[in-house]
């Protein structure tokens, strides 16, 4: 939790996840349980999925922001596959 606090203080965060709202809102509850560090969540069914059941998340669905401002952070290279350059990618995370 004091990596999302300091982060929130010079960038807005925004949760942008392939997984379903229950389970978004779970883990949120955990990280941010006042909501205070956190601006939105976007979950699967803000997510375009492919014929082959991958789910991307399009950047361009967050509004009044400007697309070199943002930077998506996921495990997955599939899942920033529209803004490539706008991606970080890490490895997984399992366990504790």
């Amino acid at each position: 939790m004091t990596f999302i606090k300091n982060m929130s203080k010079k960038y807005e965060i925004i949760i942008f996840t392939a997984s379903i709202q229950y389970y978004a809102d779970a883990i949120i509850n955990h990280i941010d349980p006042d909501n205070k560090f956190i601006s939105y969540v976007l979950t699967r069914k803000h997510c375009m999925q492919t014929k082959n059941g991958f789910f991307i998340k399009d950047l361009r669905i967050i509004k009044n922001r400007e697309l070199k401002n943002m930077v998506i952070v996921d495990n997955l290279l599939h899942s920033f596959g529209l803004q490539i350059d706008n991606g970080i990618p890490i490895l997984e995370f399992i366990d504790n």
